[in-house]
């Protein structure tokens, strides 16, 4: 029998804003994307709302020479 922890982890699902390329608000998009695997000695955490600061629109813009693409927002609750 498969362990129930390995197929909840391998079946998580999260919705992430992503950045393809620098530019104003409508560069950023709205992806459903596999929730990224949970390595030994690290733990996952739900996240009901992430924000996006003033440092996130110099990320998106490019002014701060970010690689894309990314996903914006640090802070989440």
């Amino acid at each position: 029998m498969a362990d129930p922890e390995a197929t909840e982890q391998e079946e998580a699902r999260m919705r992430a804003v992503v950045v393809d390329e620098c530019g104003p608000p409508d560069v950023m998009r709205i992806v459903d994307a596999a929730a990224p695997p949970v390595a030994a000695g690290e733990l996952a955490i739900d996240v009901d709302f992430a924000g996006a600061g003033f440092v996130d629109t110099l990320f998106r813009s490019g002014a701060l020479g970010l690689t894309t693409p990314f996903t914006p927002a640090s802070r989440g609750v």
